[in-house]
């Protein structure tokens, strides 16, 4: 369900927590305070999802819920635009910065999550195993020229207590794909159905899902 960045500030008003992990929400009202209170509060009925100022609706209670567990996560993952915390049951809270400050926010299987990279990411969906390249050392300088020309990319973050452990970034030119450390400086070229286990490692999805990789 999408929601402005006012509406999600409400949401975040009203659950557990203070910061909602890598989504910098702010109340920036353009008019006065109290009048763009309002107009948030009056959007949120209108969706649905409130049933009075004080009041969620048994619909708004599924996404206030979906906000507290993703703050209560332990284990975020940034992938590019998408910012998703894994929760038990192997499931997972996806939110998606939009256009025009709003946020799509969505609580979906994890399997559902390594479909919607694959989908975004085609070039990932295919490919066999081949034999690893041998790691080089690339300064940040030199790896920012030579990426700086390729049209796609995937930046990840893992993150453990709010803190980033590792960061790295595949991307891909003349039909080759390189994945480039950035805490080690390291860069090495990698195929399809390494970059797809290192997303079933991420989402710590499942040995029966694994097969798929």
């Amino acid at each position: 369900m999408r929601f402005t960045e006012h509406e999600m500030v409400f949401f975040n008003s009203i659950t557990k927590g203070n910061d909602v992990f890598g989504i910098p929400l702010k109340f920036r009202p353009q008019k006065g305070h109290e009048e763009e209170v309002k107009k948030t509060i009056n959007g949120l009925i209108e969706k649905g999802v409130l049933a009075s100022e004080t009041e969620l609706t048994k619909m708004g209670f599924f996404p206030a819920r979906a906000l507290e567990c993703y703050k209560e996560s332990r284990n975020h993952i940034i992938i590019n635009y998408l910012h998703i915390a894994l929760l038990e049951q192997r499931e997972a809270i996806v939110i998606i910065p939009l256009k025009n400050r709003e946020y799509e926010m969505l609580r979906l299987p994890r399997v559902a999550v390594l479909y919607l990279l694959l989908k975004i990411y085609p070039v990932l969906q295919t490919g066999t195993v081949s034999e690893k390249e041998l790691l080089q050392l690339q300064d940040i300088d030199s790896f920012l020229r030579e990426v700086k020309d390729c049209k796609e990319n995937i930046m990840i973050g893992e993150f453990q207590d709010n803190a980033l452990t590792k960061e790295w970034l595949y991307y891909w030119k003349n039909n080759r794909i390189f994945e480039y450390d950035l805490n080690r400086q390291i860069k090495r070229e990698v195929d399809a159905v390494q970059v797809r286990r290192e997303l079933l490692r991420l989402l710590a999805i499942d040995e029966e899902v694994k097969n798929y990789a």
